[in-house]
């Protein structure tokens, strides 16, 4: 087989721009709904919550408008894959998709980005705009999310917390090793690993993709939470009865695991990620109706 038989550029991006409009078709009142109304309905519930109680004017604050946000982009995440591409289970329209004239690769390459990338994106894009017109029409918002994101100093934030935390006697080390944990950097594969399954459970899944979805993940976290402890426990064993013995935590902040904490995380979740990828791939190279 040739190498433009499993992938062409042109013909690849004539079909993104096919998948975007099919998408969008599908998809896209949701979108508008899920990024627009929620933040539209958290902004008059709070003035007629406020008006009732205090008898004064006030808008959501940052950390309220923040959590619908959050809770906005993991309803996108959840519920984007199934209506977009749940369908290529069903007989007839998943024999007119494998006719389409793309290759496979080709298909799977646009469905990521699409559900990954585009449709979170756009998303985001939504609920930060009106945040930012609905914060500059009513001033009592405070910031909007953008400015507010754009005004942290992480820097600061992470001299400020190794300062706190030498003040209360951790070592450089162990604090070195917990200001990682405050680096945005070491999430980006957890949000990609959030989606990944919801896609994969939409185009294996026959029936119930979503819930059938969440059941899968519910199983898999069990067994991972009865396979990993007992492993995490038989590695460690020799530092967890030296802090038994001695009750300083900096021994197990100073290990190895410890100290390459984000270099762990991104090889776990690229583990993680390329997996799901994997069975995306097999799940849409295998499909027939």
């Amino acid at each position: 087989m040739k190498a433009k038989d499993i992938f062409n550029l042109r013909r690849f991006w004539k079909y993104f721009a096919s998948d975007i409009r099919t998408c969008t078709r599908n998809y896209g009142i949701s979108l508008l709904a899920i990024s627009l109304l929620s933040l539209t309905t958290t902004y008059i519930i709070s003035i007629a919550l406020n008006l009732i109680g205090d008898k004064e004017w006030q808008g959501p604050g940052i950390e309220i408008r923040s959590i619908v946000f959050i809770a906005a982009i993991l309803l996108i995440v959840i519920t984007m894959p199934a209506k977009c591409y749940g369908k290529l289970t069903d007989k007839q329209y998943g024999s007119l998709w494998l006719m389409l004239p793309a290759s496979r690769l080709e298909k799977f390459i646009s469905m990521v980005i699409m559900t990954v990338t585009v449709f979170p994106l756009a998303g985001m894009i939504l609920y930060l705009g009106l945040d930012t017109l609905i914060c500059a029409i009513d001033p009592t918002c405070g910031n909007n999310i953008i400015a507010g994101v754009a005004g942290i100093r992480l820097d600061l934030i992470h001299s400020e917390l190794q300062a706190e935390l030498l003040a209360e006697g951790m070592s450089q080390q162990s604090v070195e090793a917990v200001s990682q944990l405050t680096n945005p950097l070491m999430y980006i594969g957890e949000f990609a690993g959030t989606i990944l399954p919801f896609l994969l459970g939409a185009i294996f899944f026959r029936k119930g993709k979503i819930v059938m979805t969440f059941i899968s993940i519910f199983a898999f976290g069990m067994v991972l939470s009865m396979i990993a402890p007992p492993i995490i426990i038989i590695a460690c064993k020799d530092i967890i009865m030296e802090i038994g013995e001695t009750g300083d935590v900096n021994l197990l902040l100073e290990s190895m695991v410890i100290q390459h904490l984000a270099l762990l995380n991104f090889i776990v979740n690229a583990i993680g990620n390329i997996a799901m990828l994997t069975a995306i791939y097999f799940r849409i190279k295998t499909l027939k109706h």
